[in-house]
Order: structure tokens, then C-alpha cells, then sequence
């Protein structure tokens, strides 16, 4: 696997084939029927152009309160379960042994901008 470091970011590539970015979806098509994807609403009014769920424990949200973690999705749910297949990658790529409490995933649709972080 070749690691890139750029400004404080590694990039892992290629860890993904394309066959296994597919595999990546189709783990990922439960958590988004339990929790689907919504649009937070940012502190000063307005809503992010991209669209996002979470799994795990807790979840990242916003709205006119701010930006925090909670443990249930915007719809009153709990959050589902990272998949198997998440922490597997994530334990590869961090080589950790404690797994994360949350899993941010973020959809990226026609228009839809944010910068990395």
C-alpha cells in the first residue's frame, strides 16, 4: 500500500480496488435504510450541501445549536452499528486496537463542496 503525507493528511492509496469500493457500498446500504442521509443545518442559518449519516455509538450532527456528536440520528433513531467491514479498515489503517465510537459517512452530491478536513 503506498502512504502519501501531505500537510498533516495520509492518503492510503490504492487500499480500495474498485471491486472492494464496491463491496464498501453495499456495507454501507444498511446503516443508510436505518439511518438515512439528511443535510444539517449549519449555526448561522442554512443548510450543507453535502449530504450525511453516521453509525456507531454516536453521530456527528448540527443545527442552530452547533456542532455535536449525538447518539441518535436526527429522526429520533438510534444509530446503527459500524459495519464489520469499516473496522476492518479502520484497524489496518491505524493499526489500533481500540475502535472508533463513530463512523461519519458523507455523500458527495452534484454541487456539493467541502473542503478536507
Amino acid at each position: 500500500m503506498t502512504k502519501l503525507r501531505l500537510r498533516g493528511f495520509e492518503l492510503q492509496k490504492p487500499y480500495l480496488d474498485g471491486a472492494a469500493q464496491q463491496q464498501l457500498i453495499e456495507c454501507l446500504r444498511p446503516v443508510l435504510r436505518a439511518a438515512p442521509l439528511f443535510s444539517p443545518e449549519v449555526p448561522g442559518g442554512g443548510k450543507m450541501s453535502v449530504r450525511m449519516t453516521s453509525a456507531g455509538a454516536f453521530g456527528w450532527i448540527s443545527d442552530q445549536d452547533g456542532y455535536r456528536y449525538e447518539d441518535r440520528h436526527p429522526s429520533g433513531r438510534t444509530w446503527p452499528e459500524i459495519p464489520r467491514e469499516i473496522l476492518k479498515i479502520w484497524s489496518d489503517v491505524t493499526g489500533l486496537e481500540r475502535e472508533p465510537d463513530c463512523c461519519l459517512i458523507n455523500y458527495y452530491g452534484e454541487g456539493a463542496r467541502m473542503g478536507l478536513h
